[in-house]
């Protein structure tokens, strides 16, 4: 690679600029850092001159063809299904008589029982309750196709099938229409699920597919992992059989990855980002770092039906990889094989940032020592997610791999540096999930690169005696105070689901796993360094929520797995002399006594 082809803007900082360690929030007492023994001065490891985030020059050659050896080689994409999931294997068909007739009918059972009003009403209520996941559905646009028969043609009836499910299941909670709605959710999903049993090749297909994963992966009775990864695994086909991400391939600011670490390089000039400089982000009310707030790019107006569909298809991919990569996640603690997707492969995609055709626009995103197009708090979202399962891969290297290794080890180490310091810059909380979620990305990157790193200098020799990822002391202890705070707050909302912070746990059934899982980490933690009272502690929180949303929640696998949580969480604090967890009923709402 030249010298001259350059990194992503970064803010001026001294040359010392790869730390051992990964400080992911100020811990009051924290202990001394631990030395992770990795040789920075070793050949080709994190410290090389020619990626320093300091330049920002464009790179002296086309990103959408430089190929350069990668670890590992070709994906074989044959390989990511699971046997324990039994994904339908339809192959999409371009519209034809046949096709046409089988939509109509189905069109005309779906507005039977349905109004156009009523489905409007059900798409914008899974769209502001989903949040990111949804934030591909252009309400406005959706409901003046409906009206009109020649356009609702255009849309698959799928799509709004699970559309309503998902709505329904979002208010089928125990505190809201309960087992009654529940089941009016049940039967809709199968409806889409039908549905989709037309295998027309449009793009709808596949936003319904996305529903369907969602629905899926919520809790609700029939919910298993199985069944989450199948119509995961299903999604991951349509986009790759529709080539979704690749509608950009045309547009010179795409970003295109192909075999190497997904890089994403600025134009010449942009030599450093300003320190102090604002973000360009319009925030509507004071910044309150304690207060959640939720932001979806803009749609413009003025947009044909065209535009608005290549913006659908974008957002629907990275809402989709975000689906993915939670998956992943859970995979990676709970020491399961991490089945391969399409949308795992940087080299699949050349496709523009969520918003960023309209931020590419803005003067806010054109100054000389600011932030880009590629740097606002969705486009660093989705390159930090893209990253880290790109480094998935370096999970499995050896120390006789170093000469495969080395060279996308140090890039994506930088890069997750350029994504951290461009997430920096942005002092506007525009979306506090997201740039949470960006920082937790960055923060697993690096454990997985100091791991990798490890092995090729030999000091990781072996197999662990537990499950899921190694932290050292420090991590750990960074991690459980940043949980802490969230989980703090969580279970304050499960104490008094009369507020209106409880729709954040009464209407959002996808959110259960994801406590699920902090509560393993926490587990996986202590069973490493067992004088960490702290994940013990973390961990009898963390349990009340669970006990909470598993009243509101009616799924047999999740209590199953919240019951096994509980006696390892009781017993580790039975060895330790630490009180022990309330009971379940003790931890459930008064309402519910």
């Amino acid at each position: 690679m030249s010298t001259e082809a350059t990194r992503s803007p970064t803010a001026l900082r001294p040359n010392d600029r790869v730390p051992p360690g990964y400080q992911y929030a100020p811990h009051p007492n924290a202990s001394p850092p631990t030395d992770l023994r990795v040789a920075t001065d070793h050949p080709g490891l994190l410290s090389r001159p020619d990626q320093s985030p300091l330049y920002r020059r464009e790179p002296a050659y086309d990103q959408g063809y430089y190929a350069k050896s990668s670890f590992p080689r070709q994906l074989d994409m044959n390989t990511f299904q699971s046997p324990e999931a039994v994904p339908r294997n339809i192959s999409l068909q371009p519209l034809n008589g046949m096709l046409e007739g089988q939509l109509a009918a189905n069109w005309a059972r779906l507005l039977k029982g349905n109004g156009v009003p009523m489905i409007v009403h059900e798409v914008r209520t899974a769209v502001e309750g989903t949040g990111h996941y949804l934030s591909f559905i252009n309400v406005a646009s959706l409901e003046k196709q409906l009206w009109h028969e020649q356009y609702r043609a255009r849309i698959h009836p799928g799509f709004i099938w699970a559309c309503l499910a998902m709505a329904r299941l979002m208010r089928s909670s125990s505190v809201e229409d309960g087992q009654a709605g529940l089941q009016i959710a049940l039967v809709l999903f199968q409806e889409a699920k039908n549905a989709l049993e037309i295998a027309w090749a449009d793009p709808t297909y596949a936003y319904a597919a996305l529903i369907v994963a969602l629905f899926e992966s919520s809790a609700q009775p029939n919910y298993t992992h199985a069944r989450a990864l199948s119509a995961l695994i299903e999604l991951d086909d349509y986009i790759h059989q529709l080539r979704l991400t690749m509608i950009d391939a045309r547009d010179p600011d795409a970003c295109r990855f192909q075999q190497g670490v997904p890089v994403v390089y600025y134009p010449e000039g942009r030599d450093h980002l300003a320190a102090g400089n604002k973000c360009p982000c319009f925030v509507t009310s004071p910044v309150d770092p304690y207060h959640t707030r939720s932001y979806l790019p803009p749609w413009d107006d003025s947009w044909s039906p065209e535009q608005v569909r290549d913006e659908e298809i974008r957002r629907l991919c990275w809402s989709a990889l975000s689906l993915i990569s939670g998956f992943l996640a859970q995979a990676a603690t709970d020491n399961r094989s991490m089945p391969k997707f399409h949308l795992s492969d940087p080299g699949s995609y050349q496709l523009l940032f969520p918003g960023e055709i309209i931020d590419r626009l803005q003067p806010a995103y054109a100054a000389r020592d600011g932030l880009t197009a590629k740097e606002s708090v969705w486009a660093l979202y989705c390159r930090s997610m893209l990253l880290w399962n790109y480094c998935n891969r370096f999970r499995y290297v050896s120390a006789n791999e170093e000469d495969h290794v080395s060279e996308d080890i140090s890039e994506a180490w930088a890069e997750a540096q350029t994504i951290e310091e461009s997430l920096d810059a942005h002092n506007c909380s525009l979306d506090t999930a997201l740039i949470y979620t960006t920082r937790e990305h960055i923060h697993n990157i690096r454990m997985i690169v100091t791991q990798a790193l490890r092995r090729l200098q030999g000091y990781d020799h072996g197999f662990k005696l537990t499950p899921g990822p190694i932290f050292k002391r420090k991590h750990a202890e960074d991690w459980i105070y940043y949980q802490d705070q969230l989980v703090r707050r969580a279970a304050a909302t499960a104490s008094n689901l009369q507020s209106p912070e409880s729709i954040q746990l009464t209407q959002r059934p996808w959110r259960v796993q994801w406590f699920i899982h902090q509560l393993s980490t926490c587990l996986q933690l202590w069973e490493n360094e067992r004088t960490l009272d702290e994940a013990l502690h973390l961990g009898r929180r963390l349990l009340q929520v669970i006990d909470t949303m598993n009243y509101l929640w009616d799924c047999p696998t999740n209590q199953a797995q919240a019951s096994e949580l509980r006696a390892r969480l009781t017993e580790a604090c039975r060895l330790m002399g630490v009180e022990a967890p309330f009971s379940r009923n003790l931890s459930a709402p008064a309402k519910f006594e």
